[in-house]
């Protein structure tokens, strides 16, 4: 899994994502961290002044596979969201490494080409982009 930083900064939550593995269980564990640290702001006195909701509406920023994170994530879940920050994340795996880039993709049968190249639609964001209307975004 990846790194997932939060920072409270003037009421505006940031949630920076870092590393890979945005999918799944990482994506249900990194929302999770919100409401705990909350929590744990909120019972510590010396940190009240960082303290945020537990429902909180996060920016989710990310660089590179974390950009790529901050585009899963966001458009996912976009009702959890309030912008996202992706810088040089890409929008499908497939365009980052391409089947073609593999050494035995030119040989393989062309029925099990288009399996392996099927199996990257789950991750491919660019299919959940609509799901962003009306939201923040600044793409760097």
């Amino acid at each position: 899994m990846g790194k997932f930083f939060l920072m409270n900064i003037n009421l505006l939550l940031i949630a920076f994502l870092q590393g890979l593995d945005w999918h799944g269980i990482s994506a249900t564990e990194a929302w999770a961290t919100i409401p705990a640290l909350s929590r744990i702001l909120l019972r510590n006195t010396q940190f009240e002044a960082y303290a945020f909701p537990e429902d909180a509406r996060p920016l989710i920023a990310g660089h590179s596979n974390g950009g790529q994170g901050a585009w899963f994530i966001a458009s996912r879940y976009p009702d959890r969201a309030r912008a996202v920050l992706p810088a040089a994340g890409y929008l499908s795996p497939a365009a980052y490494v391409p089947l073609t880039q593999a050494h035995g993709a030119r040989f393989a049968d062309p029925a099990l080409r288009a399996i392996l190249e099927s199996s990257y639609v789950a991750d491919d964001n660019s299919l959940f982009m609509s799901n962003l209307a009306g939201k923040p975004v600044l793409v760097i």
